[in-house]
């Protein structure tokens, strides 16, 4: 409060107010005093919060190359939700399937689970792509609140059938 003019000044905490999903009130007592006569009063600033939509960040702008049959590991994509600590995470594949999500519901070529954001993140860090067959693959990514529309990208991949390899050949 300046107390020439009467002016205060609210600076919440940008980070707080970002991860508001739903509007709050801040009430603060002010004391107003001519010298004589001391009265208090509420003064009640509201914020209007939204929920902020799910990330989805680090998906490769061009196609990854893996080799048929071959785990191969994939770029570290990440989620995030400013003011949501958990999230659904659903991975769609095509010609391929994805390795080490242990605890992730499979349905056909779809992995999902409902899960906190370092869990998901770290579980994403750990996976691998094995593709089916040579030629185009890809890797459906949807993130989920539970509010906001789903964020959405594609994991694009490139196969190629590995060259075969012999063993016990006699050297020529």
């Amino acid at each position: 409060v300046n107390t020439t003019s009467g002016a205060y000044t609210f600076k919440p905490n940008s980070n707080a107010i970002n991860a508001l999903a739903t509007a709050v009130s801040e009430n603060f007592t002010v004391t107003v005093s001519d010298g004589l006569v001391t009265t208090p009063a509420t003064l009640t600033v509201n914020l209007n919060g939204f929920n902020d939509a799910p990330v989805l960040n680090g998906v490769p702008g061009s196609a990854q190359i893996v080799s048929t049959g071959s785990a191969s590991n994939l770029a570290d994509f990440t989620v995030g939700d400013v003011d949501n600590a958990n999230l659904t995470v659903t991975l769609t594949v095509s010609n391929g399937v994805i390795n080490n999500l242990a605890g992730w519901k499979v349905a056909g070529s779809s992995y999902s689970k409902t899960d906190t954001i370092a869990n998901l993140n770290s579980a994403i860090a750990g996976a691998t792509f094995t593709a089916t067959a040579a030629g185009a693959a890809s890797i459906g990514i949807s993130v989920s609140d539970g509010t906001a529309p789903a964020v959405s990208g594609t994991y694009n991949l490139t196969t190629s059938n590995a060259a075969p390899t012999g063993t016990g050949l006699p050297a020529s």
